[in-house]
């Protein structure tokens, strides 16, 4: 019952109105690096789970702080991780300030800058522990086309953009439910040569029926619309851009047309604007979900319950419980949002939920 407590107190809470941002707190870590730890140990032996720890950079993570402030009923929290530029923690890239690549009426958009070439040695590194290099050789050596995945991770920064926006006005159907139906585009910036390289290989070795059309700075591949029948309404284009030196996979044509339009994007969708204020404009990485998909997701969820779509005894258990958070996480009149800025000594987490940073990490630690 602790959680259904604590979401009650949320709730209550909202009564109340912060006036100014709390100084920050200090949050104990120390358990929840414990339990990663342990769940180390349990699958690759004391040994090696502790070396691997150590790569990870955790256990150089010298404090956590937090902060908390109400805002029309929406927490926008801070958590501060003070730690070493180490193993994970070296991934992302330090803050920028990139628009989301998202069309407008996006449901969620995802934005990431990570350094390929770190995640390539952790991935050797990994392997050395548990005493596997051939097979870390075999997977970064593994052929895609003429090149390689250690081809691919050879960049030193590279920026990941994912949208998918669900049409009210027309669905796709799951069985006993329906959902709007998901536009979605996926942009790579960085190494658009060597991405190209790899379709033209498969066009060629598996005859794929693209057709290629060229701009000034654009190479378009795209699928005959007959093959929509057969992939649930898709007909994907393939973009390469060289002036922006990115890959853009998108579900239609249609959709790469509003990714182009300046006018149209997300950063211009009033209800974008309503949920993202108060956030940075620069991040290493950031995500947003509208308040649209919550209701949707909200929906959903209390079909499930009313047609008893499982009978797993964990869910079961937990029902009463699930069941309040995800009211809770409608509770707001604005959608969600995070955005993480990473440089040499910390990581800054601002988060925009009904959720206080506080409850979040009292959840992942005992979800661990």
């Amino acid at each position: 019952m602790r959680i259904f407590s604590l979401i009650f107190l949320l709730g209550a809470l909202r009564l109340c109105a912060a006036t100014e941002l709390p100084a920050p707190t200090e949050f104990n870590s120390t358990p929840i690096q414990k339990k990663v730890l342990k769940r180390l140990h349990s699958h690759h032996g004391k040994e090696a789970a502790e070396q691997f720890f150590k790569t990870l950079g955790i256990d150089e993570i010298s404090k956590v702080e937090q902060s908390n402030l109400l805002l029309d009923g929406t927490w926008l929290s801070q958590v501060t991780i003070l730690r070493e530029h180490t193993g994970m923690f070296s991934l992302l890239d330090d803050a920028q300030n990139i628009p989301f690549f998202a069309p407008e009426s996006t449901d969620i958009a995802v934005q990431v800058t990570i350094n390929l070439e770190t995640l390539s040695e952790l991935i050797q590194q990994y392997h050395t522990l548990i005493g596997s290099n051939t097979q870390a050789n075999s997977i970064l050596d593994q052929k895609i086309a003429n090149s390689s995945l250690h081809d691919l991770l050879a960049s030193p920064k590279t920026t990941f953009h994912l949208c998918i926006d669900f049409d009210e006005n027309k669905e796709l159907f799951l069985g006993k439910e329906s959902i709007g139906y998901p536009h979605f585009a996926f942009r790579i910036d960085g190494n658009h040569a060597l991405f190209e390289s790899i379709l033209l290989h498969y066009i060629k070795t598996r005859n794929a029926l693209f057709t290629q059309t060229k701009t000034k700075s654009q190479t378009t591949y795209s699928l005959p619309t007959y093959f929509a029948d057969a992939i649930a309404g898709y007909v994907p284009n393939i973009e390469f851009d060289t002036e922006h030196d990115s890959t853009t996979i998108v579900s239609s044509a249609h959709m790469l047309e509003r990714l182009h339009s300046e006018s149209a994007s997300l950063n211009n969708d009033p209800y974008f604007t309503k949920t993202w204020q108060n956030l940075p404009t620069s991040s290493s990485a950031k995500a947003y979900i509208s308040k649209r998909a919550l209701e949707g997701f909200q929906r959903f969820y209390l079909l499930a319950i009313k047609e008893k779509w499982t009978d797993h005894p964990a869910f079961l258990q937990k029902k009463f419980q699930i069941t309040a958070a995800v009211a809770q996480l409608n509770s707001s009149d604005s959608g969600l949002a995070i955005a993480i800025s990473s440089d040499k000594n910390k990581d800054t987490i601002i988060n925009k939920s009904p959720f206080p940073s506080n409850f979040l990490l009292w959840l992942l630690q005992n979800s661990l």
